[in-house]
């Protein structure tokens, strides 16, 4: 059954086209992966069919009375709640009829010990039969412990579902945006990079989780190996234009390839067929001149004529333009860069996050961090860039190293800048080199003027990184740098 059709969706920013003619349709059960470079309308799909964004063109059709469910990256969450009480809001329906059952129950015992109340009590009974059956078919039951199965299953640990959701980070708060939505069960599953903040134990029990899932699922994701193991069918907006694909990533990669030398072959026949008809023409035209022939003339207007009715084929791409990384760093750093020595952190609400790290890094070195969710990955990276104060321990960046830091929750753009703009603000040069600098990521022609308010997470990312690669550093710490990024970058 059709979950979700998309038929000639046209849409606009201003004067930029983003969907031009685009389609999609997705069946219920069907896992699809929506693909493209950054920028290309991917949200702006999802935010269509969610009903946050309008469309100039076309027809757009979902499944009668089914219920949409979009995976928001800014979470509205009440601070005030722990995570378990924020979670149990997706069951508010369930939990009223609980209230009341436990009301029914404190009626019909006082309505028991009465005489004369025979009427009342019927009419309790027949109450408390019909809600209880609401509740049992509502998963009354099962909502607690479907609440624990799923927040666990995505990284939360049992103590941290009794805290706050004011101390979690805006990673963590985004999982959690993640752990309510797929609480929700919605029939049409909208998850934009849902793979961001997780750690592989909650990565591989959310590929499970979504392999046995009844609705229809639309994937945006970075991570190919997630897209390998979810989705059965891929379409890539191309041109603002959909290219289908029957099968996973891996699928879409060789069939996009066979397509593209097909294209290739038909463009370079056509290409040969053309050059022929267009030597044929010169020679007619040449022998009609030379000899006053009008009938050489007139086969060479005929085949003119039949020349400019071939429909062109364009030359087929393989792919979009990737981002060019040049590290050349002038200003050497000494040998040693960084060392961390017996750090220890434990947070207000008395949890040991850290507990004696030690670590060091080289000129040359590339590190890696690893972990579990909320071990205290991003807490270190934060002490050696100054944003917090360790408990205890020793901190040493080296001589004339200079940090680069990428945060996963950067917020240091001003959303009225332009690309070009924000862009020269870290890194100061002239407008033509800053041009050239922002083509290398991608960012060409009318797209540097484009305000930072009105670009994706993608774009965001690529831009704070291509500061970084070229800002007056010799060593990078970098929190989850491919959050947000598309597959080539």
């Amino acid at each position: 059954m059709l979950a979700v059709n998309l038929n000639n969706i046209s849409k606009s920013y201003a004067l930029t086209e983003v969907l031009n003619n685009f389609s999609l349709q997705v069946n219920m059960g069907e896992k699809l992966g929506l693909i493209g470079p950054n920028g290309c309308g991917k949200t702006t799909v999802m935010k269509i069919i969610a009903g946050e964004e309008n469309y100039s063109g076309g027809i757009m059709s979902i499944k009668k009375d089914a219920k949409v469910g979009y995976l928001n990256q800014v979470p509205d969450l009440d601070e005030d709640n722990t995570l378990f009480e924020e979670l149990e809001t997706v069951f508010a329906d369930v939990i009223h009829l609980k209230r009341r059952l436990v009301s029914l129950e404190t009626e019909i015992s006082q309505a028991g010990n009465k005489n004369k109340q025979h009427k009342k009590l019927e009419k309790l009974m027949e109450e408390y039969s019909q809600t209880r059956l609401k509740y049992e078919i509502g998963g009354g039951y099962e909502y607690e412990s479907k609440i624990r199965q799923v927040a666990i299953g995505l990284g939360f640990t049992k103590d941290e579902l009794e805290k706050k959701t004011s101390i979690f980070s805006g990673g963590e708060k985004t999982r959690l945006g993640l752990v309510k939505l797929l609480l929700s069960e919605p029939d049409i599953l909208l998850l934009d990079e849902p793979t961001n903040h997780l750690d592989i134990p909650s990565r591989q029990w959310l590929e499970e989780y979504l392999g046995n899932y009844q609705g229809a699922v639309i994937i945006v994701s970075h991570d190919r190996y997630f897209l390998d193991r979810v989705v059965s069918k891929v379409v890539e907006i191309k041109q603002g234009s959909d290219e289908v694909y029957h099968g996973n990533y891996s699928y879409y990669l060789e069939e996009r390839k066979k397509r593209y030398e097909q294209q290739l072959a038909t463009y370079e026949n056509q290409q040969k067929k053309i050059e022929k008809m267009e030597a044929a023409i010169d020679r007619l035209h040449r022998w009609g001149n030379r000899g006053d022939n009008p009938k050489l003339a007139r086969r060479a207007k005929s085949m003119q004529k039949a020349l400019e009715r071939i429909e062109k084929v364009d030359k087929p791409k393989l792919s979009s333009g990737k981002i060019g990384l040049e590290l050349d760093f002038n200003n050497r750093s000494g040998d040693e860069v960084l060392i961390v020595k017996n750090v220890e952190k434990t947070f207000a609400d008395g949890t040991r996050i850290l507990n004696g790290i030690d670590l060091s890094v080289y000129r040359g070195d590339k590190s890696a961090i690893i972990g579990k969710n909320g071990t205290g990955k991003t807490t270190i990276l934060k002490i050696i860039n100054g944003l917090m104060e360790p408990d205890c321990g020793q901190i040493k960046i080296g001589a004339s190293v200079r940090v680069g830091y990428y945060s996963q929750e950067y917020d240091g753009f001003n959303e009225d800048d332009d690309i070009l703009t924000a862009y020269r603000r870290e890194v100061p040069m002239s407008t033509g080199e800053a041009r050239d600098k922002l083509a290398s990521f991608l960012f060409t022609e009318d797209d540097v003027f484009k305000l930072i308010k009105d670009l994706s997470g993608g774009e965001k990312s690529r831009l704070r990184l291509l500061q970084l690669m070229n800002g007056d550093y010799n060593f990078l710490i970098l929190d989850e740098p491919t959050n947000h990024l598309d597959l080539p970058s």
